[in-house]
């Protein structure tokens, strides 16, 4: 299996692998751009801090809104830190993070780590394939303001098993 997702990646391809044998975890890479911007609709972070946007990228990414809801205010020595959790709504279904995000000087990063998933897969085997568990990371980074948001990056790598 990792021959052949390697394999695929030489050849540029950004789609999905061929479809895992049971008990075998299905991997892509994901990324691509956004600008997070604060959003108070919907809002329920105790610390009163969401953001939200929608991003442009290559395969599963591409097209999905992104919702990060702080849970809580870290302490930190010299940035401003947050715990919390990801929504991201693909095509086909969400993915749930759990996230880390850090705010200094104009620049924010936030770490993603995949813990659940719920997403159906047309593309495989001509059936549609449906994935409830999901692992990887996501890395975020970008420069901004909460006022006027962040333009953005994401990298990562995100896995679905059924």
């Amino acid at each position: 299996m990792r021959v052949a997702l390697l394999a695929a990646l030489v050849l540029g391809a950004t789609m999905w692998a061929a479809p895992p044998a049971i008990g075998q975890d299905t991997c892509m890479k994901a990324e691509g751009r956004m600008t997070l911007e604060r959003s108070s609709a919907g809002c329920s972070s105790p610390v009163e801090l969401c953001l939200a946007g929608t991003v442009a990228g290559k395969g599963i990414l591409d097209g999905a809104t992104w919702r990060f809801i702080a849970g809580a205010k870290i302490p930190s020595a010299s940035a401003v830190a947050y715990s919390g959790e990801t929504v991201i709504a693909v095509r086909t279904g969400t993915i749930t993070t759990s996230t880390r995000a850090s705010l200094e000087s104009g620049a924010i990063s936030l770490r993603d780590q995949v813990t659940a998933a719920d997403v159906k897969e047309p593309r495989l085997m001509g059936a549609r394939e449906i994935f409830s568990k999901g692992t990887g990371e996501l890395a975020t980074k970008g420069t901004g303001s909460l006022e006027q948001g962040f333009p953005v990056e994401v990298a990562g790598e995100i896995c679905f098993s059924k």
